[in-house]
């Protein structure tokens, strides 16, 4: 793609001066004017149009609306307007409402400093005055022109009401377009000398004063809470000037006042609220604190200074996925390998969108993304890159995914992040685009780990702290209860349960019927070390290497209650000692709430390869 795309000279200039029909509006046709997005004022979703501001290189004008049917563009688009409809709204307000557009680069950085950018409207207006005065000044006595100009006036606030339906824009784009001007009129020059540095806030900080970009901001959310009292709140992602983001919420008075206030791509000043700690487990930014404001948060728009640096991005490995954590956000630089169908799935929240696709990356590794929502619409071509910024690291039957959650930004024009875009463009040419899949259920070799390393049971049932969190555990394998809750029919596309009615089977999540399903593995055993007795549940490819025994089979042993085939798979296991790594899950069982380790990784132990381990780890404190 052109990296040196030129603005058209005086583009705001040309359209203003493009001549208007009687009824004070236009369209016009075989446009080629290039302007760049500098704000996304509004986005009215239902009726695929933005409010936009644009900008040439010397002035910008924010009554722009733009109607888009496929991709929305983004802050710092390059576009090419084809055709443009022009009106004049409130007798006043000039409207340029972009038909046809091409998108010519994505992105991009700003072709001007915005901060030095004069608003067109008020640049539009002085010249006026001026020509007004010289008029006035020559043509003092000119009653007839006086009387022309009285009628024409007259003239188009007559036909005002009829531009909506010639334009085919809502009252609603022109209503928000115009709290967005006063909005822009308003906005001050700021000094942010006095304001903290996100990186800077912690519980103790009293006070709160920052100055801050919003890059994200989700719908406002309905609740309950656990009395029954309905409830809503909005998220917004703030960035400071060292690059920093930090998460917020406000709930209800407050969400409702600040739903208005904050929109994405403006800057704010922003005095009140408290910060807590940020739950990792429902985090959606990498970041140890986030911010709750309320009804009294005091908000005001201000002027981009031009200090705001740029997305930071800290990019993992796709090898590295398994030894993270699940709920781990993460960064991640892929490349398109495969893109699936997007379909309609029901969740508890509602109906949603899905699509899962594969990414790879320089590692050599390659891993499956769900995109949720807005993001399986058409948020990624085949063989490109992008970075994808806060993606979920999640597990299903021991295979670690990622996936989008509200706070993921996918990235196409990535300038800074060059040099990590050649490395991966050159593993690709040398290896063919091949890419190999992540190992979840990976060896844990003796070697790696020693006696420090692993918890005890007698901890997993006492300390409330492990919950959620990744352990490693060495235990001995004491009884395995061989039943048809060990298996069940599940779909092949998604892995979830089915159901069968008569000879039919259905996939809810997929909402599509199945001749047969496909059978998974769902193991619980009880494991014992020195100090306790536990349960161990493991899932789909790790159990069945745990067992030992293909599913089908396994499965015809259990409904023909074939004791000798299932007590060889007894002989294998029982009384056989593991190194295991799992993480604890809390489950609900009649009404008693218990602990289960959900395993995903496993070994065998070995006495010659742990007395090995044991003289190598001596050797390397001793000498």
């Amino acid at each position: 793609m052109d990296q040196d795309i030129s603005l058209t000279e005086n583009g705001l200039t040309i359209l203003d001066q493009i001549n208007l029909n009687e009824d004070k509006k236009k369209v016009v046709n075989n446009l080629d004017i290039i302007l760049q997005i500098l704000i996304i004022a509004k986005d009215i979703k239902q009726n695929g149009v933005r409010t936009i501001t644009m900008a040439d290189y010397h002035f910008k004008y924010t009554g722009f609306l733009l109607k888009y049917e496929n991709g929305a563009p983004e802050v710092g688009d390059i576009l090419r307007i084809k055709t443009i409809a022009i009106a004049i709204v409130n007798n006043k307000t000039k409207i340029y409402y972009i038909k046809d557009f091409e998108v010519l680069q994505q992105a991009a950085a700003f072709q001007f400093d915005p901060s030095s950018l004069e608003n067109y409207r008020k640049h539009s207006q002085q010249m006026n005055n001026n020509n007004n005065h010289t008029n006035n000044y020559n043509n003092n006595n000119n009653n007839n022109n006086n009387h022309m100009n009285h009628n024409d006036n007259n003239h188009t606030n007559h036909n005002k009401n009829n531009i909506h339906n010639n334009m085919e824009i809502d009252e609603e784009s022109y209503n928000i377009n115009n709290i967005n001007n006063k909005s822009n009129n308003n906005k001050s020059n700021f000094d942010d000398s006095n304001c903290s540095l996100l990186s800077t806030l912690t519980t103790f900080t009293k006070n709160l004063h920052i100055y801050v970009k919003c890059v994200k901001k989700t719908e406002m959310k309905n609740y309950n809470s656990r009395n029954g009292t309905p409830g809503c709140l909005i998220n917004f992602f703030l960035r400071d000037k060292e690059g920093f983001e930090i998460p917020s919420t406000a709930f209800n008075d407050g969400a409702k006042k600040l739903d208005e206030k904050i929109f994405e791509n403006h800057c704010y000043e922003i005095k009140g609220g408290y910060i807590k700690i940020n739950e990792k487990r429902f985090s959606l930014v990498k970041s140890d604190y986030k911010i709750i404001f309320d009804e009294h948060t005091e908000v005001n728009e201000v002027n981009d200074n031009g200090s705001f640096s740029e997305i930071q991005l800290n990019f993992t490995n796709i090898v590295d996925i398994p030894n993270l954590s699940p709920d781990s956000i993460i960064d991640i630089l892929g490349y398109v390998i495969e893109i699936g169908e997007m379909r309609q799935i029901t969740t508890k929240r509602g109906e949603t969108y899905i699509r899962r696709i594969e990414i790879g990356d320089s590692s050599g590794f390659k891993v499956e993304l769900t995109l949720w929502g807005k993001f399986a619409e058409n948020s990624v071509e085949l063989k490109k890159i992008y970075a994808f910024q806060n993606v979920k690291t999640n597990e299903f039957n021991g295979s670690k995914r990622i996936g989008t959650i509200e706070s993921t930004r996918i990235i196409e024009q990535l300038n800074n992040y060059q040099n990590e875009i050649d490395i991966l463009y050159n593993y690709i040419n040398e290896n063919n685009g091949e890419f190999k899949e992540i190992v979840s259920d990976k060896s844990i070799t003796s070697t790696t780990y020693t006696n420090s390393d692993f918890h005890l049971l007698n901890e997993i049932e006492s300390d409330d702290n492990l919950i959620d969190k990744t352990l490693r555990v060495k235990a001995y394998v004491t009884n395995i209860n061989h039943t048809d809750k060990n298996f069940y029919p599940g779909c092949p596309s998604c892995k979830k349960k089915v159901t069968q009615d008569n000879e039919n089977w259905f996939c809810q999540n997929c909402n599509k019927h199945l001749d047969s399903p496909k059978y998974y593995y769902t193991i619980s055993c009880r494991i014992r070390d020195y100090t306790s007795e536990i349960w161990i549940e493991l899932f789909g490819d790790t159990a069945e290497k745990f067992i030992g025994v293909p599913i089908d089979d396994y499965k015809e042993y259990v409904f023909n209650n074939d004791v000798d085939k299932l007590n060889m798979v007894n002989n294998k296991l029982e009384l056989k000692q593991f190194n295991f790594i799992g993480k604890i899950r809390v489950v609900n069982y009649q009404n008693v709430t218990k602990k289960r380790l959900s395993i995903y990784r496993f070994e065998e132990i070995h006495l010659k390869k742990e007395s090995e381990a044991y003289v190598k780890y001596f050797e390397s404190i001793l000498f």
